[in-house]
């Protein structure tokens, strides 16, 4: 019970420190061309999604040097969670591989890879601090609480600062996204020719 109780939980760490920094914004109006199809007017067979497997940038928990390397990072900032990732692996691998994916996004990044492994070290300390007050009894039951309350009030505060992170680049996609539909709304009607021509035939299409 005490084993699932723990893969459970750290699954669901790797969940809340993933979700802000797992899904990249999209490409901003400067890097999408303004003739690009518009929902709904898509050629068939064109713009296909990667096909299943495919790697992307970020995505190295495929390639084991690159795992190696980055739960080596996690190892020396967290000492004592490897022993909790190998039974997550052990346990639920579809589980670990996608999490693991979200914290390889983080980890490629200096900035989002420290906030990502904050959030891991203090849910780590946390679930450490919670099983040894449960276990310890008097005044050191007493001193336990108290570093509990702590690693609580400090897991609180970075819970919000992911939040707060998460919406800010929120912000800034609905402020991209607002450009580029402002943009397309412009040129519609050379857009709209455009995939006319294309599609009849009568303009040809360049692949880039």
């Amino acid at each position: 019970m005490k084993k699932g109780i723990l893969v459970a939980s750290l699954f669901t760490a790797f969940i809340l420190a993933g979700s802000a920094f797992a899904q990249k914004p999209p490409n901003g109006p400067e890097n999408a061309p303004e003739d690009q199809n518009a929902p709904g007017m898509e050629e068939p067979g064109r713009h296909a999604p990667p096909a299943p497997g495919a790697m992307e940038p970020g995505m190295e928990e495929r390639n084991p040097a690159a795992e190696k390397e980055a739960r080596e990072y996690l190892k020396s900032q967290i000492p004592g969670i490897e022993t909790d990732l190998d039974q997550l692996r052990r346990d639920k691998p579809d589980m670990y591989h996608q999490r693991f994916r979200d914290y390889m996004h983080a980890y490629v990044d200096p900035n989002l890879r420290e906030q990502f492994v904050k959030n891991l070290k203090l849910d780590f300390q946390v679930r450490h601090l919670a099983k040894a007050v449960r276990e310890a009894k008097g005044a050191e039951k007493d001193k336990l609480k108290k570093d509990l309350e702590k690693a609580l009030s400090e897991q609180f505060d970075s819970n919000l600062a992911r939040m707060e992170f998460k919406l800010k680049r929120m912000q800034t996609e609905i402020t991209e996204l607002r450009t580029r539909i402002d943009k397309r709304r412009a040129v519609k009607e050379q857009i709209v020719k455009k995939r006319l021509g294309e599609l009849t035939g009568e303009l040809e299409t360049w692949d880039w």
